[in-house]
Parts: structure tokens; C-alpha cells; sequence
């Protein structure tokens, strides 16, 4: 997946991060019930997007002992079962899965402008990010996506992470709003400066590429369009961005599958979604885009479900069958 070799196919079809699943941990509070009720779903939501056309899946990392659930109980069995859903994810697609590791597991809590005056940062990432790294390669994962930075000296931690595990290459996403972020590296530094500096990090002994990931995608294809070809190998915009005002509200409610919506309730919803959503003409632009920059998987973030990513595979297949660039 070198970005400085050229590329030789389309986009490869990038699954989602699983969130929806890794949200519910909060909820268990046993190790039987752990397992009981995620096998399934994991397994269901990996054939799900096997079906609707995703060639390389994500396994998704489970990581919330990191975040200090549960004071830490289950950090021995989550790491075990990163093992589990690696190899799980190589058996429903048979190939290697790429594992995605999620950033901001220490004391931040996810607050990054709190993240931003925490000393040693690059230190604290690898030193959180290896042995789930280390328990990834141990269920047959050789590369790690790690998504959605804000900050470079945590990136620069994940990807030396990435080194001490032994892993053969590593994608570092970022959000597009994380040029904004106060004390952050990425403010004076342009995407494509920011993937070179991580490149020279490991002189060569790590294959390292960015991404762009979880935001709207006017976001995401204005940071494309002013970038080189070459500099992001996975882009996956969100599909679906809802807003926290009334309106997000209204849509959660109306969205909620033990709500029965009525005629005027289903126009409403549907005219919402419109609203909130990846548009067509933004999708096929991103196709479009992802040919053009040498982008090796394309893939849709929050909001997506394996019907929506499905779309996408059916673009990109349309796409080269018109003999779009590749």
C-alpha cells in the first residue's frame, strides 16, 4: 500500500469502525455476557458488509478498558478478543484484515484540548497503543489503521507503536477539523507535510500513509482537492453529519426503529435525511477523486450502514468499468 508507488486498481472498498458495537461495552458488566452478546453481532456486521461489496475489512478493536471502564477489569480479555475478532474478520473474508485502533485512550477521556497540555504525549500513545497492537499481529493483522487523530505527537506515538509490534505498515487518519486544534503540530504543517514527517519517522522500516476520516465530506474533498496524489491512502468520510440542535433531534427520534412513523413523519424523515447525508454528486466526486490521488481504499464513516457501503462498491465498480482513472 506504499503511497509512493503508483497505483494499480481502483479502490479497494473500506469497511466501517464498527462503533455502533464498541459503544455498548459501556453496558456489561461481565465477562459471559461480553462474550455471549458480541460474537454474533461481530459476525453479523462483518458478513453484512462482505455482502454489500467490501473488500478490506476493519477489525474492530475493543479498547474501552483503556478508557478507564470499568477501573481497567477487562484489559487482559479485550486485548484476548482483538485477537479473536482478527482472526474472526480474516475467516468471514478470507484475507488479511487491516486492525483499527481507536486514538485519545489515556486520561483525555476524548477531550482533546485537555489531550493537547498532557507532557510526553508521543510516550503515552505508543505506551497505549502497543500491546493492542502486539494482540492485533497475534490474530494475524500485519497492518493497523488508526483513526481519527487531532494531534501529531499522538500520531507519531501510534506509529511508532505500529514499529514495536511489528507491524508492516500502518495508516494514521485524521480528522479534517484537527488543523484547528490549539498546541497542535498539524497548524503549521500542510496534510502533505504531515505524511512525510510521519514517513521519516521509521526510515523505511514501516510502511506509513495517512488517511481522512470522520467528517462531513464538503470537509474532506476540499482537503483533497488541494492535496497531491499520493499523500492519503484511505478516505472515508461520514455518512450521515447530524447536527446537535432541533433538527439532529428530530432525526434521532424519527430514526429510532421502536418509533412508527406516520405519513407526515416519513417526509419529514426522509427530507432530513437528505439534509444530514452524503449527497450523490458528493459520492461520485469522491470517487472520482479517489482515482485521481492514488487513494487505495475509500470507505464511508459514521452513519453508514452495509447498505450505504455497498453503494459506494457499485460506484467504484461502475467507475472502472467506464475506465475511469485508477
Amino acid at each position: 500500500m506504499s503511497p509512493n508507488s503508483p497505483s494499480t486498481q481502483t479502490p479497494e472498498v473500506l469497511s466501517g469502525p464498527f462503533g455502533s458495537l464498541l459503544n455498548d461495552l459501556h453496558g456489561i458488566s461481565t465477562r459471559d455476557a461480553f462474550r455471549n452478546q458480541k460474537f454474533n453481532a461481530i459476525r453479523s456486521a462483518l458478513q453484512a458488509y462482505k455482502d454489500g461489496g467490501v473488500t478490506q475489512p476493519v477489525t474492530p478493536t475493543f479498547a474501552a478498558a483503556a478508557r478507564g471502564v470499568d477501573g481497567g477489569k477487562f484489559t487482559d480479555e479485550l486485548l484476548h478478543w482483538n485477537q479473536l475478532a482478527a482472526q474472526f474478520t480474516h475467516e468471514v473474508f478470507e484475507r488479511q484484515p487491516l486492525g483499527s485502533v481507536a486514538p485519545l485512550l489515556d486520561t483525555s477521556g476524548g477531550d482533546d484540548a485537555r489531550w493537547s497540555t498532557l507532557p510526553n504525549r508521543q510516550d503515552r500513545a505508543k505506551r497505549i497503543h502497543t500491546p493492542q497492537m502486539e494482540a492485533l499481529r497475534d490474530g494475524g493483522v500485519a497492518g493497523v489503521l488508526g483513526e481519527a487523530f487531532h494531534d501529531f505527537d499522538e500520531a507519531a506515538g501510534f506509529v511508532k507503536a505500529a514499529e514495536a509490534s511489528g507491524m508492516h505498515d500502518a495508516i494514521v487518519s485524521f480528522e479534517p477539523t484537527a488543523r484547528g486544534i490549539p498546541n497542535n503540530a498539524l497548524d503549521i504543517a500542510s496534510y502533505d507535510e504531515v505524511a512525510d514527517r510521519l514517513r521519516e519517522m521509521t526510515r523505511g522500516k514501516l510502511d506509513v500513509s495517512i488517511g481522512m476520516n470522520c467528517g462531513n465530506a464538503n470537509q474532506i474533498l476540499g482537503i483533497l482537492e488541494a492535496s497531491k496524489a499520493g499523500t492519503f491512502s484511505a478516505v472515508y468520510p461520514n455518512h450521515a453529519v447530524i447536527p446537535h440542535d432541533e433538527s439532529g433531534a428530530l432525526f434521532r427520534r424519527l430514526a429510532d426503529l421502536n418509533h412508527e412513523r406516520n405519513a407526515a413523519e416519513e417526509q419529514e424523515f426522509q427530507r432530513l435525511r437528505r439534509l444530514f447525508e452524503i449527497s450523490d454528486t458528493q459520492l461520485s466526486k469522491l470517487v472520482a477523486l479517489g482515482g485521481k490521488l492514488d487513494i487505495k481504499y475509500l470507505g464511508l464513516c459514521c452513519g453508514a450502514s452495509p447498505k450505504d457501503t455497498a453503494a459506494l462498491a457499485e460506484r467504484l465498480q461502475n467507475a472502472t468499468l467506464a475506465g475511469a482513472p485508477q
